[in-house]
């Protein structure tokens, strides 16, 4: 289990988390990130092809994401296997099911309002159709957490990096110091989505993850978007190991042939 002393997130209690899932997610933005990989290379102008800013090597647990989203093996298969005694987890309206560390705790908070800069206000309290519902599990101190969400904000069409501006303010909260790392965005109205990544606090105490999609739908009778993704956060100097003993093995049940089962086999690597 990685520990360490940090600021706990915004939640609304001191037992708040959870956690949702969207196996499409991380599957789909791999080929997504290599094109914008490749734009970026070839000095693609901005705007035309999938954008790429910053530098995601300032992180060495930011580039394992990037690297993972790719296909690449990152970590042998043996350590993407869910350790058995990871806590199993199963949403009753959504029937998603996945495991996480056992000192762990999981939640459900839900969002029908927003602060003026973007940022979900969460409450536990039951809702028949929340704007944002996202499942969060939080590590025992409070320092780390891992996170899916997924939502429509009506009357807003935002772009792939304002709801990820939305997800990392549901982490942190409103008027929390942000500074990215890298950016990825595509704008493709079929398939709009991002990856970022961001240190916050002051001095960059906590690095912040984020990948997801942003569905605008400008020519409905109500003007929205459909919002999905996955974040991930914890202590800066611990962000590398966090990722490859925790996110990874998460993010790895919601792939295609990763399983959702309590111990997935999957065939090949």
């Amino acid at each position: 289990m990685i520990t360490a002393n940090a600021d706990r997130f915004a939640t609304p209690g001191p037992n708040a988390a959870f956690r949702y899932t969207r196996r499409a997610a991380v599957a789909a933005i791999a080929g997504l990130w290599r094109s914008a990989r490749c734009s970026a290379s070839a000095g693609a102008e901005p705007g035309a092809q999938p954008t790429l800013t910053g530098d995601c090597l300032q992180s060495a647990g930011v580039d394992l994401l990037g690297r993972f989203d790719l296909g690449e093996a990152v970590v042998p298969l043996e350590a993407l296997l869910t350790p058995m005694d990871w806590q199993f987890y199963s949403h009753p309206q959504t029937g998603l099911t996945f495991r996480y560390p056992p000192d762990w705790i999981a939640a459900t908070l839900r969002a029908d309002r927003f602060t003026p800069a973007g940022a979900p206000i969460w409450t536990t309290n039951p809702s028949l159709a929340p704007a944002l519902t996202t499942h969060r599990v939080i590590s025992a101190d409070g320092s780390a957490l891992f996170e899916a969400g997924i939502g429509t904000i009506y009357g807003a069409i935002l772009a792939p990096l304002q709801a990820a501006t939305m997800a990392e303010l549901g982490i942190v909260g409103d008027g929390a110091a942000l500074a990215d790392i890298c950016a990825f965005e595509d704008r493709n109205p079929l398939q709009p989505s991002w990856l970022r990544a961001a240190w916050a606090g002051d001095q960059g105490q906590v690095t912040i993850a984020s990948q997801g999609y942003a569905l605008a739908n400008p020519g409905s009778l109500t003007p929205n978007t459909i919002v999905t993704w996955y974040a991930m956060a914890g202590p800066t100097g611990l962000f590398e190991p966090l990722m490859r003993e925790v996110f990874l093995r998460i993010l790895f049940q919601f792939l295609p042939g990763g399983g959702d089962q309590p111990t997935p086999t999957p065939e090949g690597w």
